[in-house]
């Protein structure tokens, strides 16, 4: 009959617009992929080196060989850095994002977001916690 079906592109698709306005909006960078179930949010400028300042690498702030096909193991103060601010974004933001080394990232601070599971509800919770972090002061 009458009946009308959304489709997954439809719903999602409108969600990565509205993730993307609010993170361009706030000034954070992401790998844009038109649409999709996730998104990779750059949080770079939000990890923190102490002191010492961040380690240099090579292609470092650009997106090239960001997520590798093999494994990328960080070095343990890159990887010291990417934990701290994921327990940061869950307990300062209330952000359960997935670091980029657990799904093979080659550079710290690069984190999946999964905004296909969320209810409406959730993912406008979500969006006001984004709209914080974007507020927050950047380490570097």
């Amino acid at each position: 009959g009458g009946e009308v079906v959304l489709t997954a592109p439809c719903l999602f698709g409108g969600r990565y617009d509205r993730l993307t306005a609010v993170l361009d909006q706030g000034g954070l960078r992401y790998l844009d992929a038109g649409a999709g179930l996730f998104l990779w949010i750059d949080l770079r400028p939000f990890l923190s080196y102490g002191d010492s300042g961040p380690p240099q690498r090579e292609n470092s702030g650009s997106w090239a060989g960001a997520v590798g096909v093999e494994e990328a193991l960080l070095p343990a103060r890159e990887a010291e850095a990417e934990r701290a601010l994921y327990l940061r974004l869950i307990h300062e933001f209330g952000l359960l994002l997935t670091p980029g080394a657990s799904m093979r990232s080659e550079e710290p601070g690069l984190f999946r977001c999964v905004f296909s599971a969320a209810t409406e509800e959730g993912f406008e919770v979500a969006l006001q916690r984004f709209a914080r972090l974007a507020a927050a002061p950047r380490a570097t």
